[in-house]
């Protein structure tokens, strides 16, 4: 399981296997306004930071978690 995955199971309080590969803020129930909420912040808990604007602005499906988790690690 990828780190984003698990972070989207916690944020909607879901097991990871009911989580797709292509899960995004289109086709993932859970994933309304206030889901979009905990996804932000479940991320700012994993980082140990806020998120700014844009970063939030891109918080849009699994992949886009993975790549900010990624460029984080990477900074």
């Amino acid at each position: 399981m990828s780190h984003a995955r698990e972070i989207l199971a916690r944020a909607f309080d879901i097991p990871c296997a009911d989580v797709p590969q292509e899960a995004s803020i289109e086709n993932l129930a859970a994933w309304d306004s206030l889901g979009h909420l905990r996804v932000i912040a479940a991320i700012e808990e994993e980082l140990g930071r806020h998120l700014d604007t844009d970063e939030v602005l891109t918080v849009i499906d699994l992949a886009s978690i993975e790549q900010l988790l990624n460029g984080s690690r990477a900074a």
